[in-house]
């Protein structure tokens, strides 16, 4: 007998399948602020820092982006799997509505860091740079980037990550190729690096939209076809009509009625379900953004300041390309937890984190670890021109492997949660993270570093991923925990 969809979709490798091509998608994103660190190296060290200073404020728009992002998702792949046209359709506009509201927050956003960036107590090469590149960039990209939240979610939960990917390599391909002639035709230094990244999204965005529209209009086919077949059992609840297939009614159909009567699934409003997932994902990203600025803030303090800020940016740059397939597999968990989740399949999910962490393990260890210890010197070199900002940088890459390792159960164990419909676990080990340990880790570290005789600055990153390890391993123990009580359920 053939295997049905769903079958398949739970299938053992069938979230690695969805995960490769967002590793490549992933690592295009990621590329476009690891290219911009990477020309702004010809324009000096003080440009490199200038982007440094930046983290805090893109991770800004990555939390709203991403806590939208996760919200739609996972309640698109709940509605999916229960064939609930109607809440699909309410779920799309309510986030339409939200996009549209943040779109002007960001654009303020950018003229207020280019207005205040001249007050900041750095260097005034560095500060010059910041609020040119700050302000084009946060407010560009709040124009530019929000766009892609609702394409991205479908694609997703429709399982056609490899569009996902097109859309990447195209926006950075777009981005490689402006990068280039701003800089080096045009000759706008750190306002084409910039321009460059607003304007390289629109390729990616402009294809996921057209691919999306087409992956919408065939499911609306599909199950306005397929629901004049289907005869409701006595033992199921009956399933969504044609005429439900195509009504923007937001209420709840039978057939989310019947999986909500077996707690498998959560019916709130629309705005409700997507707020209950999307705010703590949020906040979740918004406190990284304080990590950057706690760190900033400390290294700011430093009698080599501008070295340190600078390696310090390289070291994030880095860390945050090569952990790109965690984060795609993280991000292909959460349709795929939410789905399995909706169809009360607690073996698949415990099947899903296994093979999502060993896969994860065996990425950091045989190929991070060889290229950014061996290779750390010469990258170093490669994006700083300063004795001291080399020797941080160094450092700092070198342990990007043990970076890695400690952050894999806090970026796999949060999308657990969420595609159960529970975002306050990852907001909750987020804020221990971030708000506890980052302050405390951070200056502690570099006290002890310089106690010892070693840089202050090794003892900042040594402290960071101390502060990710422990809170990695709480959060692993939870997520084991509450997933095998869904598989012997």
């Amino acid at each position: 007998m053939q295997r049905s969809t769903a079958d398949r979709a739970f299938e053992p490798g069938a979230l690695l399948r969805l995960a490769a091509p967002l590793v490549l998608s992933f690592w295009m994103r990621s590329a476009f602020s690891f290219v911009d660190t990477i020309y702004a190296a010809t324009l000096g060290d003080a440009a490199v820092a200038a982007i440094g200073l930046s983290i805090p404020f893109e991770f800004l728009f990555i939390a709203v982006w991403v806590g939208l992002s996760n919200g739609l998702t996972a309640t698109l792949g709940e509605a999916f799997g229960a064939r609930d046209a109607g809440r699909v359709e309410a779920l799309v506009r309510v986030v339409r509505w939200m996009t549209t509201a943040a779109v002007p927050l960001f654009v303020l956003l950018g003229l207020a860091l280019w207005w205040l960036a001249p007050t900041l107590p750095i260097d005034s090469q560095v500060a010059r740079y910041f609020g040119i590149y700050t302000a084009v960039l946060i407010g560009g990209t709040g124009l530019t980037g929000f766009w892609s939240v609702i394409p991205d979610s479908l694609i997703k939960a429709h399982y056609q990550t490899r569009v996902t990917m097109k859309a990447g390599v195209l926006s950075n391909s777009l981005n490689l190729f402006l990068n280039t002639l701003f800089l080096f035709v045009f000759h706008w230094g750190i306002l084409g690096i910039a321009l460059s990244t607003v304007i390289g999204r629109l390729g990616g965005l402009l294809y996921a939209l057209k691919k999306a529209a087409g992956f919408e209009a065939r499911r609306r086919r599909q199950w306005a076809a397929d629901a004049p077949r289907q005869a409701p059992s006595s033992s199921s609840a009956p399933p969504v009509s044609a005429a439900s297939s195509a009504s923007p009614d937001p209420s709840p159909s039978p057939a989310v009625e019947a999986a909500t009567s077996t707690g498998l699934l959560n019916v709130r409003t629309p705005a409700r379900a997507i707020l209950a997932l999307a705010l703590p994902a949020s906040l979740s990203f918004g406190l990284m953004a304080t990590e950057s600025a706690v760190v900033n803030r400390i290294l700011a303090t430093f009698d080599q300041a501008t070295a340190a800020i600078a390696a310090f940016a390289i070291f994030h740059r880095v860390a945050m390309f090569a952990g790109m397939p965690l984060i795609a597999i993280s991000a292909a968990s959460l349709p795929f937890f939410a789905r399995a989740h909706g169809a009360g399949n607690g073996g698949a999910m415990r099947r899903g984190l296994l093979e999502g962490s060993l896969a994860s393990v065996v990425y950091v260890v045989a190929a991070v670890g060889p290229i950014t210890y061996w290779g750390a010197e010469a990258i170093a070199r490669s994006l700083a021109e300063a004795p001291a900002t080399i020797a941080f940088a160094t450092f700092a890459l070198r342990m990007v492997p043990l970076s890695g390792l400690a952050t894999i159960p806090f970026v796999l164990c949060r999308p657990v949660f969420d595609g159960m419909q529970q975002g306050a676990p990852g907001a909750i080990m987020a804020s221990v993270r971030y708000l506890g340990l980052t302050l405390p880790a951070a200056w502690g570290g570099a006290h002890v570093a310089a106690a010892f005789g070693y840089p202050r600055f090794n003892g900042v990153v040594l402290g960071l991923i101390t502060a990710g390890l422990l809170v990695s391993s709480v959060f692993l123990a939870w997520t084991v925990r509450k997933v095998r009580q869904l598989a012997d359920a």
